[in-house]
């Protein structure tokens, strides 16, 4: 019997009102599949962030079946690997959008693990890769604005108003600003070193969105990776100053809106954690709130 590893049930019991459903009927929705794709199981069973992935053999060859906790997040994953087809993204085999369920190729190349600088570069390069036309069916980052802008204003009031006005009225005006965006080809929307792996095809991206936009919101989670250490000397916003110029050169987007973005998405995810209490749990809360200042301008 397959369940749902320990990390991502405690993870989801945390976050999740109806996840404990989906957890206890996880065994069933792996069998359901396994036998929908026609998988053996081979190899240890892991979590992602959202997801189970299972390491199967099957008639297309070695794969994994990948099943998300059902969110907004995941809905439109197979949008986008369709979109690219394997040109700088995991192959899709087949997919139950209802179900959050994919079937996708095996990947045994190594994540991106080269210095910072050259991480970041093969981060942008590759978010020009896959800025390709976006399907007409697939969600644009400009419509989630209302939406995003009010989750900022919520998060802020339900953590007692933290911020300074200026910090909180600067990411709602980028926020605003994207909804007037009319890029019309995909973006990763949570790309990072983890989502990144080598294979025989080069660089290729895992775990997309699937949404369309401007690859300069991606600014943040690219070039917040490996952040200086507390204590080295190095100074924060100056580095991902730094970072940001060597995304967005690489990605062919404006600095100036890169920059924007990395504030405003500070600002979203700092509120978000202290409006839940999750600071002790969150790795970037100190990278998200000087960022929220410092890159005010």
């Amino acid at each position: 019997m397959i369940t749902v590893p320990e990390s991502l049930r405690v993870r989801l019991l945390r976050t999740e009102d109806a996840a404990k459903d989906w957890i206890n009927d996880f065994p069933d929705l792996a069998d359901q599949y396994l036998a929908r794709w026609h998988g053996q199981v081979d190899g240890p069973v892991v979590a992602g962030a959202t997801a189970v992935v299972i390491p199967v053999r099957t008639p297309v060859g070695a794969a994994v079946v990948k099943i998300s906790y059902p969110h907004p997040s995941t809905a439109d994953e197979h949008k986008a690997l369709r979109a690219w087809d394997g040109d700088g993204a995991v192959r899709l085999f087949d997919a139950d959008p209802e179900g959050h369920a994919l079937l996708l190729e095996r990947l045994a190349g190594r994540e991106l693990a080269a210095p910072v600088d050259e991480a970041i570069a093969i981060g942008g390069q590759l978010s020009a890769r896959l800025a390709v036309p976006a399907p007409p069916d697939v969600k644009r980052l400009a419509d989630t604005v209302s939406e995003w802008e009010q989750q900022i204003r919520d998060d802020h009031h339900q953590a007692g108003d933290p911020l300074p006005a200026r910090t909180v009225d600067a990411a709602v005006e980028t926020v605003r600003g994207l909804g007037h965006d009319d890029t019309q080809t995909m973006l990763h929307g949570d790309l990072h070193s983890k989502n990144i792996l080598h294979s025989d095809r080069g660089w290729i991206a895992i775990d997309p969105q699937g949404v369309a936009g401007t690859a300069a919101f991606d600014a943040l989670t690219m070039c917040s990776d490996r952040p200086p250490e507390p204590h080295s000397g190095v100074d924060l916003v100056r580095e991902m100053s730094h970072r940001v110029e060597i995304f967005s050169e690489a990605a062919g987007v404006d600095a100036a809106l890169s920059r924007r973005c990395v504030q405003a998405r500070a600002v979203t995810g700092l509120l978000w954690d202290l409006a839940r209490g999750d600071v002790g749990r969150s790795a970037n809360f100190d990278v998200r709130r000087q960022l929220s200042e410092g890159f005010l301008g």
